[in-house]
């Protein structure tokens, strides 16, 4: 069985590559086509980093608040890591939930180390 539709061609360039984006809706243009495609991979990174490092699915709930209230606990947190990241670093790289972790839980060990061996 084969589905036949329309579909509208956006591609993107920036010299040295393409990145070419599929749409069924004839009526937008490219330009929007882009700019769809660029929200919904930030969308899927937020939930991605939510999941793995987050326990957003980790809920045994099925309760329709607790599962809401957990959910937005963990976009919540993930939101609160970004904005203390960005607040508290010099250079300007790309977020990485990985790295923060990492970085937060050495600097709470540094402390310990500090505290416990009176340095």
């Amino acid at each position: 069985m084969f589905l036949i539709t329309e579909i509208k061609l956006a591609y993107k360039t920036n010299g040295k590559s393409y990145k070419i984006y599929f749409s069924t809706d004839l009526d937008l243009l490219p330009e929007k086509i882009n700019q769809y495609y660029e929200k919904r991979f930030q969308i899927e990174f937020l939930f991605r980093d939510a999941k793995q490092h987050l326990g957003l699915e980790v809920c045994m709930s099925e309760d329709q608040q607790a599962l809401t209230f957990h959910f937005n606990t963990c976009i919540t947190a993930l939101n609160l890591a970004k904005v203390d990241d960005k607040m508290n670093r010099t250079e300007r790289t790309a977020f990485s939930i990985i790295n923060y972790k990492r970085r937060r839980h050495n600097e709470k060990l540094l402390k310990l180390f500090i505290f416990k061996f009176d340095l």
